[in-house]
């Protein structure tokens, strides 16, 4: 491989890794819109896989659709933040690996039905593919180490 073509190879992982890692920010963008079930099936290829905690599992974009669109009609997740970092994405070619650490804040009603925040902590662990052009969620899993009700306030802080 020539020096030029080495430069170009690189060059490509580095756009490729770009456009992976905007293709996570529209799912979290499209999650924060109220869940909004087609925005977030349309980031994945036709027979994509959404994964909660290696046990709950949809396949298929209609699937996932539906999933979300539910979340939505249900009002349990209101408000949400996804906040992601520490992405580690790796390219060979057409396929890659990304993950994240995620911190996600939301509103919905707790156990005794009232309005609460929640917090959940996780990984996300996901498989990308390039089809037609544009990078698509082969995969998504999500992993979380924490969820539970996040207690805040002034009074919980001061003595």
């Amino acid at each position: 491989m020539s020096d030029r073509e080495a430069l170009h190879a690189r060059i490509q992982a580095l756009e490729d890794a770009a456009d992976i890692a905007r293709l996570k920010a529209a799912y979290c963008a499209a999650c924060d819109a109220d869940h909004d079930g087609e925005a977030v099936s349309r980031l994945f290829v036709p027979d994509g896989r959404w994964i909660a905690r290696g046990k709950f599992m949809l396949e298929g974009r209609d699937a996932i659709r539906a999933y979300f669109d539910g979340i939505r009609q249900s009002g349990r997740i209101r408000a949400s933040s996804h906040m992601i970092g520490n992405p580690e994405i790796s390219v060979e070619g057409d396929r890659a690996r990304g993950r994240w650490h995620l911190l996600m804040l939301y509103e919905g009603p707790n156990e005794r039905g009232e309005r609460a925040f929640f917090r959940i902590i996780a990984r996300y662990d996901d498989m990308f593919v390039r089809a037609g052009g544009a990078w698509r969620f082969q995969s998504l899993q999500t992993s979380a180490t924490a969820h539970d009700e996040y207690l805040c306030g002034p009074s919980r802080l001061t003595p």
